[in-house]
C-alpha cells in the first residue's frame, strides 16, 4: 500500500513539474511574442525621433549655433541609427519563434530572405551598431570637453580630432569586428536539416552537417564562434561599460568645475561686501 502510494506521489510530482516546464514555456513564447509586436512601433518611433534630430541640427536657422564637433558625432549616430532600425522594423521577413511559437514567417526560407538576415540582419546590423556606438563614444568624449578648462592631453587631442577621419577609422573597425557574422550562417538551398534534425533558415555553419566533413571544421567553427561572441560582446558589455566609465568621469568633472565656479563667486561676493 505504502508503494502504491509513494507512486502516486511521484507520478503528481512530475506531472506537476511537467505543467510547470510547459507554464514557463507559453510563458516565454507569449512574451517574445509580444517583443516582436512591439519591435516595430519602436523602431517606428525611433526612426521618427532620429530624423527629427538630424533636422533639427541641420536647418539653416541652427546650423550658425551647431558646429561644434559634439553636435555632429549626434548626427552621425542618428544616421547609423536610422539603418539599424530600418533593419529592425523588416525583421518579421525572417523572425521565426522556436519551440512551436504564435509567429513563423512563410517566407523566411526563400534564398531571398536567408540572404538578407545574413547581410543586414547579421552583418549590417552589427557594423551600424558598432558604429553608432563608436560615434555616441566620440560624443561624450567631446562632451566632457565642454566642461572646464583643466582637460587632460586626450581629451584636448581628441576634441581636434576630424570627425571623419574618426568616422571612417571606426567604420572600418567595425567592419572588421563585424566579418564573421557572414560566416555565421549559410543559406539553406535545399532543407538542410542542422545537427539537431531540425531545419534552419538560415543554418548555423556549426549546425550543418553538410560541414562536417569539410578540412578543419572544427578549427573553422572556433574561429567563427570565437569572432561573432567578440563582435557581440564588444558592441553591448564593452560600450556599456565604457559609456558608464564617461558618464562617471563627466559628472565628477561636473562636479568640480561647478565647485570651483560657486568659491570664485564666493571670492566676489566678499570682496564686493
Amino acid at each position: 500500500m505504502s508503494q502504491i502510494c509513494k507512486d502516486t506521489n511521484d507520478w503528481y510530482r512530475r506531472k506537476r513539474v511537467e505543467k510547470t516546464i510547459n507554464d514557463s514555456k507559453e510563458a516565454i513564447i507569449l512574451t517574445e511574442f509580444i517583443f516582436m509586436i512591439l519591435l516595430p512601433l519602436i523602431s517606428l518611433f525611433g526612426l521618427i525621433n532620429n530624423f527629427l534630430i538630424i533636422y533639427t541640427i541641420s536647418i539653416k536657422d541652427t546650423q550658425e549655433h551647431l558646429k561644434a564637433n559634439h553636435y555632429k558625432y549626434i548626427r552621425i549616430t542618428s544616421f547609423f541609427n536610422i539603418f539599424i532600425l530600418i533593419i529592425n522594423f523588416l525583421n518579421w521577413i525572417y523572425d521565426c519563434q522556436t519551440n512551436s511559437g504564435i509567429y513563423c514567417s512563410s517566407i523566411r526560407h526563400f534564398v531571398v530572405s536567408q540572404y538578407f538576415q545574413i547581410i543586414f540582419g547579421e552583418f549590417f546590423s552589427s557594423v551600424f551598431r558598432l558604429a553608432s556606438n563608436f560615434s555616441y563614444v566620440g560624443f561624450s568624449i567631446n562632451r566632457m570637453s565642454l566642461v572646464g578648462n583643466d582637460h587632460g592631453k586626450f581629451i584636448q587631442y581628441f576634441s581636434n580630432v576630424s570627425v571623419a577621419k574618426y568616422t571612417i577609422i571606426c567604420m572600418l573597425i567595425s567592419v572588421i569586428l563585424s566579418i564573421a557574422k557572414i560566416f555565421h550562417y549559410q543559406v539553406n538551398y535545399a532543407n538542410v536539416f542542422d545537427l539537431n534534425t531540425e531545419p534552419q533558415y538560415p543554418v548555423l555553419f556549426d549546425r550543418n552537417y553538410n560541414n562536417v566533413n569539410r578540412p578543419n571544421f572544427e578549427t573553422l567553427s572556433r574561429l567563427i564562434n570565437i569572432s561573432n561572441t567578440i563582435a557581440d560582446l564588444t558592441n553591448s558589455l564593452v560600450f556599456i561599460l565604457l559609456n558608464l566609465i564617461l558618464d562617471i568621469c563627466l559628472v565628477i568633472k561636473l562636479k568640480k568645475t561647478l565647485a570651483e565656479r560657486m568659491n570664485v563667486d564666493k571670492k566676489k561676493n566678499d570682496e564686493i561686501i
